[in-house]
């Protein structure tokens, strides 16, 4: 078995996992980062971060175009908070 299709499965696998959790919210664009090697925040046992999922997730455009100065009630109630 050659260890390069071990790797691929695998991160076929999470990235299924991750799309699928993620699409039960909506949310179907979503990215996954490698950050070894870099210097980021502790976790709460004083850890780097490994890897990091940054996703998007469409906004209703009427709440969006009521938004004139920081998040309304509506956003809030639409997303959470801020």
């Amino acid at each position: 078995m050659n260890p390069m299709n071990s790797k691929v499965t695998k991160k076929t696998s999470s990235h299924n996992t991750i799309a699928a959790n993620l699409s039960e919210f909506g949310i179907t664009l979503f990215g996954v980062a490698d950050l070894s090697g870099l210097t980021t925040l502790p976790d709460q046992t004083g850890r780097s971060f490994s890897r990091a999922v940054s996703f998007a997730r469409r906004m209703d455009p009427a709440i969006m175009s009521s938004i004139k100065e920081g998040p309304t009630q509506l956003r809030r109630l639409d997303w959470g908070p801020p």
